[in-house]
């Protein structure tokens, strides 16, 4: 057929194939069944698994828009290691089991509902899960106790305590309107970067003292207090934007703090004694008067945009900044701005 000729590529080790247009015939993979040192395959449009995978040592394989796609027809190819699905009709991972090798997994846009079959494996290193729009939860991954990195974006999860085990999570990144506990991220002495945005997150004990937390961005949910986050002192990235925060004391002790977002919340006053290493400071939407604590902090940006400020008198207190955002402020001398 369309592919016929290819079968004499015998040293062939990667291939992508590209079938584009709404109306094209599905494309079988017989013809590829000689390429013995295939390693990675790429598809993409209407292709035909059926038991074709089963004849490669593939180790890595791509497949976007194919049809028919299941881990049944997946799992024929063993060795794989590595496999990104992407909009595809997958709703089941029954068959996932027979890829004893796999180290990474990402699943695109897909009418997906669980992943309990993870639960018959292990080994998973990575697990991408994105645009899946009716899996509520992911349970099935705790037998992956190594799983290193994780990004859940958007999914409607509702909890994250199928993760308890996963004691080498390094990299976690949610975005789901339905999540208001962070349960399950406790224990975790290897998370360095965390990303919970847009949720309905009041609860964030889980991630005292943390002792390598150095990325955080919980924006967009409801929390109330920092006090969580006050014995993570390896934090150098925090964003808080966008929450219902009164008090910035809990991040005084943190002495590694080099850029700070709290935009967007209910601090009436800066209260605290912010770290000396803090160079970004983002404090636009908040109901705050006096800037005075920020002297002499060495701040290369600074936002306090639509604050209560009526004086930019500090200003002349921060000799190194370079970025001011300072609009809708009731602010009536601006003497601080040599014009010479």
């Amino acid at each position: 057929g369309a592919l016929g000729g290819i079968e004499c590529l015998k040293n062939l080790e990667y291939l992508s194939l590209n079938v584009y247009g709404a109306e094209a015939p599905p494309v079988k993979l017989s013809s590829l069944g000689r390429l013995s040192k295939l390693r990675e395959l790429r598809l993409y449009g209407p292709f035909v698994l059926g038991d074709a995978l089963g004849e490669f040592a593939l180790e890595s394989l791509t497949l976007s828009r194919a049809l028919e796609t299941s881990f049944v027809d997946v799992g024929k190819a063993s060795r794989l290691s590595n496999v990104w699905l992407q909009d595809l009709p997958l709703a089941s991972l029954d068959g996932i089991e027979q890829l004893s090798q796999l180290k990474k997994l990402r699943i695109e846009t897909a009418p997906l509902s669980s992943i309990e079959p993870l639960g018959k494996t292990s080994g998973l290193e990575e697990l991408t899960l994105f645009e899946l729009p009716s899996l509520t939860s992911i349970a099935g991954i705790e037998p992956h106790g190594g799983l290193r990195d994780l990004l859940l974006y958007p999914v409607p999860l509702a909890s994250l305590e199928p993760l308890a085990k996963a004691a080498q999570l390094d990299w976690l990144s949610v975005r789901t309107s339905s999540l208001t506990s962070l349960a399950g991220l406790e224990d975790k002495p290897n998370l360095r970067t965390l990303n919970v945005i847009d949720a309905r997150v009041t609860d964030i004990t889980s991630l005292n003292g943390l002792p390598k937390l150095s990325n955080v961005s919980l924006a967009g949910n409801r929390i109330e207090s920092l006090s969580s986050l006050a014995a993570s002192h390896a934090i150098s990235d925090l964003d808080v934007s966008a929450n219902r925060i009164t008090s910035l004391g809990p991040v005084a002790g943190l002495a590694m703090l080099e850029s700070l977002a709290a935009g967007g919340n209910m601090l009436e006053a800066i209260d605290a004694d912010l770290p000396a290493t803090l160079t970004s400071l983002r404090l636009s939407g908040n109901p705050i008067g006096s800037l005075e604590p920020l002297a002499g902090l060495a701040l290369t940006t600074l936002e306090i945009s639509s604050t209560n400020a009526t004086s930019l008198a500090v200003l002349a207190d921060l000799p190194q900044l370079r970025i001011l955002s300072a609009d809708d402020l009731g602010v009536t001398d601006l003497a601080v701005f040599p014009l010479d």
